[in-house]
């Protein structure tokens, strides 16, 4: 999951934190994102989805995103 998410993303990310993160998602969760990670909406993500969505900020890579 979080080689999923790093690959799909347009910034750096810090896989190792990203990896971590993804350890805190239920089964059911990760396979949600998964099946939805080109959603065009929020329709159907629980607000403590979205919340672990938007934590995911947290894993930006400074040091990328400064090149």
């Amino acid at each position: 999951m979080a080689a999923l998410l790093s690959a799909d993303v347009e910034f750096g990310m810090d896989t190792q934190h990203t990896s971590d993160k993804t350890d805190e998602l239920s089964d059911n969760d990760a396979q949600f994102l998964i099946d939805n990670i080109d959603a065009d909406s929020a329709d159907g993500i629980s607000s403590e989805l979205q919340l672990w969505i938007a934590s995911l900020f947290e894993c930006s890579d400074e040091q990328l995103l400064g090149e």
